[in-house]
């Protein structure tokens, strides 16, 4: 019987040797390489368009010079709620059969940042210094997948059609847990309140745990439906760091740029073999992409601004190693990965100790253009939020954000010469965060 599990066992959980077939390590690349808009409340209702601004600690993540934009030191804590949802069908049910929600709540950032005037005739006049923690992307979502009503999806043992025995693929469910975190310690200084410059050493963590569940229903003989298990967990650390320039003319416009590098991640996978049932581990490297980020923005006074960040992620600059073991990735990479072009765009209107905020993003797919297969579609959401100052020193903010995204799923990986199943399975995915933060300045 376990022969039948040949091909359920090429779901994503395979040997090193079938990964170079499957491209998993590719498809789960670009997933540890995407970095979701994450941060204080007040960054997330604007859609993180601050990197010409400054002024908030997240911001300065994005664009370190803004650290010095801080007129006092500043501490920040913020928390959120995350509903998840997964829709999925294949393209024969014309339609989202197969439901997953999910829930999360998370402490999404904690950071201190330091203000230090000059008191000097120099054209050096700020200096500041920060410290922060975000929850850098959150994995943990459930998919199921039913067998599609109008088409069959049937495979003989080892692939071979002449077995006399075959097996109907029946349903599908993936369990994914984990996240990812980034410490950062960031420096700036401001130049006659006219030019800024920062730096940023980050500090990366992952932590990532998959688990696949096949079911499958003998069709030739009187054997009931059975299932089979894999799961992969998979830890990593790596590091980065980040440039940033910010210009205020004289005429209310504000300028940035920054550049953060990729991430050198050194990661461990531990596996169990689906053939063998035993735990298994593989090593390996992985070059996330590297990001340009140009923001400009314009203030009314003190009553309001509006700001427009463009940035561009080189996912084509992605790598996997060792080579010999990640050749075929590689070059997948070029051929079916592309660098992204980005827009954020923020508003934000002042009315005594209240602010209210409105924000929308694009995020291009780095997966160039398949007629039948698109495995991320582009990303749009949109942003809202409030705040409010209680005294000179506390403020507290709130903000919601939604984003929406299709992409098709394939579930068999590898030679599909022996399933019968047309297309992939598509996937519509919606996800909310509502955050509350609390700022307090000494």
């Amino acid at each position: 019987m376990k022969k039948g599990f040949f091909l359920l066992g090429m779901l994503a959980i395979s040997l090193q040797g079938v990964a170079q077939r499957d491209l998993r390590y590719l498809d789960q690349s670009v997933v540890f390489s995407h970095n979701p808009m994450c941060g204080t409340a007040r960054f997330r209702a604007l859609s993180g368009s601050m990197g010409a601004l400054g002024g908030d600690i997240t911001a300065a993540v994005t664009n370190p010079a803004g650290l010095a934009v801080f007129l006092r030191p500043e501490v920040d804590l913020t928390m959120g709620i995350s509903p998840y949802r997964n829709r999925a069908g294949f393209y024969g049910d014309r339609g989202y059969s197969n439901a997953a929600d999910a829930t999360n709540f998370n402490l999404s950032q904690v950071g201190l940042v330091f203000s230090l005037p000059v008191a000097n005739d120099g054209a050096v006049n700020r200096l500041a210094l920060g410290i922060d923690y975000q929850l850098n992307a959150d994995y943990d979502r459930n998919l199921y997948i039913d067998s599609p009503r109008y088409t069959s999806i049937t495979f003989s043992p080892e692939g071979r059609l002449d077995e006399p025995d075959e097996w109907q693929f029946d349903g599908y469910q993936k369990t994914e847990r984990g996240h990812s975190d980034v410490l950062n310690f960031m420096g700036a200084i401001g130049l006659n309140d006219r030019f800024y410059f920062g730096l940023s050493l980050n500090a990366h963590t992952l932590q990532y745990k998959n688990t696949y569940i096949g079911y499958e229903l003998e069709t030739h003989s009187e054997s009931a439906g059975v299932g089979e298990r894999t799961s992969a967990y998979t830890e990593g650390s790596a590091f980065s760091f980040a440039l940033g320039l910010l210009y205020k003319t004289p005429v209310n416009l504000r300028f940035g740029l920054s550049y953060t590098t990729p991430q050198w991640y050194s990661m461990r996978e531990d596996f169990t073999d689906p053939q063998e049932d035993k735990p298994l581990y593989f090593k390996y490297d992985l070059k996330t992409p590297d990001r340009w980020n140009a923001g400009v923005a314009y203030v009314f006074g003190k009553s309001a601004f509006i700001d427009l960040d463009y940035y561009r992620k080189g996912y084509a600059s992605m790598h996997l190693s060792p080579n010999g073991s990640f050749t075929t990735d590689n070059h997948a990479i070029g051929d079916r990965i592309r660098s992204t072009a980005n827009l954020r765009m923020g508003f934000e209107k002042r009315a005594k100790n209240a602010s209210f905020r409105l924000g929308a993003r694009w995020e291009q797919s780095p997966y160039k253009d398949k007629p039948d297969y698109l495995p991320v579609g582009d990303l749009r959401g949109a942003s809202a939020g409030i705040g409010y100052h209680f005294s000179p020193n506390f403020r507290i903010d709130l903000s919601g954000d939604y984003a929406y995204q299709k992409r098709d799923y394939l579930i068999f990986y590898g030679d599909l010469s022996s399933v019968d199943i047309p297309y992939p399975v598509r996937l519509k995915t919606t996800q909310t965060h509502v955050l509350l933060s609390l700022s307090y300045a000494f």
